[in-house]
């Protein structure tokens, strides 16, 4: 899990980012969730939006599984 400590100029204070494990984007730790397997696999909202709707509308399958690229989890 790679954490970042960012300086907001705006807020004049460092904010704490999480990098989502599946488009490496970096959010606050409120914009991702970590996978059942709680092993520290974390992914943002929109990572999961798109992955769950990927799966009802283009597969039709409603088992979903951790989509953290970095590492092989079995997650569901």
């Amino acid at each position: 899990e790679e954490v970042l400590d960012v300086w907001d100029a705006k807020e004049n204070t460092t904010r704490l980012l999480v990098e989502c494990g599946c488009c490496f984007g970096d959010y606050p730790p409120e914009a991702v969730s970590e996978c059942s397997a709680n092993a520290g696999h974390k992914v943002c909202r929109d990572c999961i939006h798109r992955h769950v709707s990927e799966q009802l509308d283009g597969n039709n399958n409603v088992e979903f599984c951790c989509i953290d690229t970095k590492v092989e989890c079995k997650a569901v």
